[in-house]
């Protein structure tokens, strides 16, 4: 965060530092937008680019003469927080997708729901943080596609519930303070 902010949306960006485990190619243009927001970035008052190519290469740590070097070895586990919280057999499926993964044989408890209460949390549906809001959502919309069309694609990243974590990867794109009518 620049100038000591509290709030820094690049620290919502998460799909960018998974991609440091290099379980997808990073040689695709589109992928590299993906992970820093070139789509968007514009939007927010930057006159700069928030990530030039060179900035993106070191971060990733892509030299310009082998743009893939050998990823993270280890099986990944992926799985959207608010799975807990569902009502549905998710709960249950998450602890047997972490069961086989760890490869325990006896049965895990069922993941119980929690509430985590923050007494200095702001309200980021309150009107100030509207631009914040939509940043978010567009941090969310990148990392959605990129989960979806890279990052799952590869054989060693397992995805509990599959289909409950694409749904949930789905509603990223929207502002999760619209209402409806």
């Amino acid at each position: 965060c620049e100038n000591h902010q509290k709030v820094c949306t690049d620290r919502a960006r998460f799909h960018m530092w998974a991609a440091r485990l290099r379980k997808t190619p990073l040689v695709e243009k589109k992928e590299v937008d993906l992970l820093f927001g070139t789509r968007y970035e514009g939007n927010y008052n930057n006159t700069s680019p928030l990530h030039p190519p060179q900035q993106q290469r070191r971060f990733l740590n892509i030299s310009k003469h082998k743009k893939q070097q050998d990823g993270f070895p280890n099986q990944l586990l992926l799985y959207e927080v608010r799975q807990l919280h569902q009502n549905d057999t998710t709960p249950r499926e998450l602890s047997e997708t972490l069961r086989n993964y760890l490869d325990i044989q006896s049965d895990l408890p069922p993941i119980l729901s929690y509430k985590n209460i923050k007494p200095r949390a702001i309200n980021i549906c309150d009107d100030v943080h509207a631009n914040v809001r939509r940043l978010l959502v567009d941090h969310g919309i990148d990392a959605a596609i990129w989960m979806k069309e890279y990052l799952m694609e590869n054989p060693t990243v397992e995805i509990a519930s599959p289909e409950s974590f694409v749904r949930l990867l789905d509603s990223w794109s929207a502002d999760p303070c619209a209402t409806t009518s």
